[in-house]
């Protein structure tokens, strides 16, 4: 299986609370699925958290028994060695919109 890698984003201003994480894993060549698990604003953000409900999410989508909804996205990545600027790339407008990049 290929190895899971993970992004972190907090809110500059509250970089104690809220945030998300993302849990991404290569599909192919060129695409990588990405599972989001998002903290609350009110919430103490905490990395080995996110990356339990991330990875959680990320597995039920690899074994069917979750469906690309809102906390899984495909991404097309033409360099894999630059997966995670491909990800921020991508999800840029989504994480921008909630305040975390």
């Amino acid at each position: 299986m290929n190895k899971i890698q993970y992004m972190h984003f907090r809110q500059k201003d509250r970089a104690t609370y809220g945030g998300a994480t993302l849990a991404i894993m290569p599909l192919d060549k060129n695409k990588v699925v990405v599972a989001i698990a998002h903290c609350n604003p009110k919430d103490l953000f905490n990395k080995k958290m996110g990356r339990t409900i991330a990875a959680g999410r990320l597995q039920a989508f690899l074994d069917g028994r979750e469906s690309v909804e809102a906390n899984i996205r495909e991404v097309t990545v033409p360099d894999m060695s630059r997966i995670k600027e491909a990800v921020e790339s991508e999800l840029q407008l989504e994480m921008a919109a909630v305040n975390l990049i």
